[in-house]
């Protein structure tokens, strides 16, 4: 069941993230920890181009926000 819940936090599904310790294990089975550091090592890559997407994201977002005021104040001096 710590396994399950652990997941779905992790997941984001259920109850809001729970911040865990640095040196608190994300889960126990049969008395081996499954550290956080353990869960990132092994989805590094998949981590670095959602980090890639999500810069990406904001570059545009903030690119479109500047086009839209640029020309708003053009539209706002004639």
């Amino acid at each position: 069941m710590t396994v399950l819940w652990t997941l779905l936090l992790l997941a984001g599904v259920g109850a809001p993230f729970i911040a865990h310790a640095a040196d608190e294990p994300l889960a126990v089975i049969d008395g081996v920890a499954i550290s956080s550091e353990e869960v990132e090592k092994s989805l590094a890559g998949q981590l670095s181009k959602l980090e890639e997407q999500i810069y990406n994201l904001k570059r545009q977002r903030v690119e479109a926000m500047v086009k839209r005021r640029a020309v708003s104040s053009v539209f706002c001096l004639t």
